[in-house]
């Protein structure tokens, strides 16, 4: 029984560094290309949001898939898990970064978070799932 916490832990851990990770180098690359500014700046442009709330979005997706990937059991209920915590650390970070976006920017990470765990469950579950229908793999390379 403590092996399977210490996984869905682990599990959980992963799939939010995957999130973390995957945001913060994007967000260093933008910055250092010059397409966002570098803080204390805030950007308040409307590409500049929907920008950022696309590919963070895509990040929980990858994240969450993460998790469900490396449970033992339960996929999709970790997953969304791993959402609910996104979203948790989301209303967090509004209220830290107030004045660095307008609330539209936090407001609509938290809103996507729970949709985009639940989308990383399910493409977890369609792997699973092509992977007992068609177990057989060609490798070309």
């Amino acid at each position: 029984m403590r092996k399977h916490r210490f996984r869905r832990t682990v599990a959980i851990l992963a799939g939010l560094i995957t999130i973390v990770l995957l945001t913060i180098l994007t967000d260093v690359l933008l910055q250092q290309s010059g397409i966002f500014p570098v803080p204390p700046h805030s950007f308040n442009n409307w590409w500049m949001i929907l920008l950022a709330v696309a590919y963070r979005t895509l990040f929980s997706v990858a994240g969450s898939f993460v998790t469900a990937a490396l449970v033992p059991a339960k996929h999709m209920y970790h997953a969304m898990l791993t959402g609910i915590i996104c979203v948790v650390l989301n209303v967090a970070g509004g209220i830290i970064m107030r004045n660095q976006a307008p609330l539209i920017y936090p407001l609509a990470l938290t809103l996507l978070a729970l949709p985009a765990a639940w989308m990383g469950g399910k493409l977890e579950r369609l792997r699973r799932y092509q992977e007992r229908t068609f177990p057989v793999r060609i490798h070309f390379l």
